[in-house]
């Protein structure tokens, strides 16, 4: 009679153990989907505190969430542009001479630097640089004191515009103060008017024990090739061909809009910022939120990449029919 009891009694505790467990995440989502809710991120039908999210490997939250093509072509293209901003001219040439050439005047005001016809190394090495990093539209070398000693393709980024000084630009005085790679919010473009982004690093002398800085790196990064690289995220997701109904946005850490899936992507700055989504993974995290959207119920995947001092993040926006 003990034993039957005994066995009642835990037969009955195990039961409620279950249904205390399972219960509960059975109806809160389905076994596929992963949400984020504040310290919280349910992986399928697994349940993690915060403590426990670094147990589950980001990528398999990222694949997960249905962002790891795109995720890695984006981190992959942000690993070629850092390697660039952390060795000049892809470390290539010394700058133990820096500058060969010196910039007059009569240079900075006819010019905006020196002439095209010196210093056809660096030049040369420039053009190999941007022929092979579609994510840039021009590489430029400053002088400590912010003045543009050239800049390649020289037409435009050299001869176009009035301003040949940028010491009063953030990402100058942000290399200046750190000694690192810096990156811009959205800029636009002194010379062409287009919206860019500037990854900024410094020039030393030495550069294996990164002394004696004596100058700066321009990188000018192409947001049409990030428009590109979402935009064909996009068309695998969609059947035939076809485009998906999914919208995939980049938005820097200020809320502004890198690029977007779709030309018409709403660039409205307060539209990002708003989003808990968009704060989840300015914080650091990776998840998926149902938010609205100007009056719509919408899935919202999110995800933070790293870039200099920064992050970016990336969105893919699903409507929720």
């Amino acid at each position: 009679m003990n034993i039957i009891l005994f066995f009642s009694v835990f037969l009955l505790i195990g039961l409620v153990t279950l249904v205390g467990h399972f219960v509960p995440i059975a109806n809160a989502l389905p076994t596929s989907q992963i949400t984020q809710v504040e310290n919280t991120i349910f992986l399928g039908n697994k349940v993690m505190n915060k403590s426990q999210i670094n147990e589950v490997s980001n990528s398999t939250i990222l694949k997960q969430l249905g962002l790891y093509p795109v995720y890695q072509q984006l981190n992959n293209t942000i690993a070629s542009l850092m390697a660039i901003a952390e060795n000049p001219l892809n470390g290539f040439i010394s700058f133990d001479n820096f500058p060969l050439v010196d910039l007059t005047n009569e240079m900075k005001m006819r010019y905006h630097g020196i002439p095209s016809d010196q210093e056809i190394e660096k030049r040369d090495l420039a053009k190999d640089v941007l022929a092979n990093n579609k994510a840039l539209l021009d590489i430029s070398l400053l002088l400590p004191n912010g003045d543009r000693y050239l800049a390649e393709p020289y037409y435009p980024y050299q001869t176009n515009g009035s301003v040949f000084n940028f010491a009063h630009r953030d990402h100058f005085k942000g290399v200046m103060e750190t000694n690192k790679p810096y990156l811009s919010g959205v800029l636009e473009a002194v010379t062409t008017d287009e919206r860019i982004a500037i990854l900024a690093s410094p020039i030393y002398s030495d550069l294996e024990n990164q002394k004696s800085m004596v100058g700066i790196q321009i990188l000018t990064l192409n947001f049409s090739y990030f428009n590109n690289l979402l935009q064909s995220a996009i068309l695998r997701e969609g059947l035939n061909n076809t485009l998906s109904n999914d919208t995939m946005v980049i938005v820097d850490s200020n809320g502004t809009k890198i690029a977007g899936s779709f030309s018409s992507s709403n660039d409205n700055k307060t539209e990002f910022v708003d989003l808990q989504s968009y704060k989840n993974a300015k914080d650091g995290k990776s998840g998926s939120l149902v938010e609205n959207i100007n009056g719509r119920s919408m899935t919202i995947s999110f995800a933070p990449v790293d870039i200099a001092q920064t992050k970016w993040i990336l969105l893919s926006i699903s409507p929720n029919y």
